[in-house]
């Protein structure tokens, strides 16, 4: 990593990816197939936080959502092929 005093200019977005969603509507929410576990959620928003991310982006969820927690936005994508819910199959975005 450069030095502070180094002429790059850091990207001003941050997003991570996985395949899982962290949660779905509500970081307290329960458990279920289509959310990571509580106990290691809570250790994924807190290194989240600390590492000032923006986004995090997942697609298990075959559906568009959009939540929000202490400035980390969760977007689970749709998928191109088989969709689940109302979302339509294709590119799309969840806002």
């Amino acid at each position: 990593m450069p030095s502070e005093d180094s002429h790059y200019n850091w990207p001003s977005f941050r997003g991570a990816g996985h395949h899982h969603p962290l949660f779905v509507a509500d970081p307290d929410e329960d458990n279920f197939y289509w959310n990571i576990p509580r106990a290691r959620r809570s250790l994924l928003l807190d290194l989240l936080r600390r590492s000032r991310v923006d986004a995090m982006f997942a697609g298990h969820l075959h559906r568009n959502t959009f939540a929000e927690y202490d400035g980390l936005q969760m977007v689970n994508s749709g998928p191109v092929g088989y969709p689940l819910g109302d979302n339509p199959p294709g590119t799309g975005s969840s806002r």
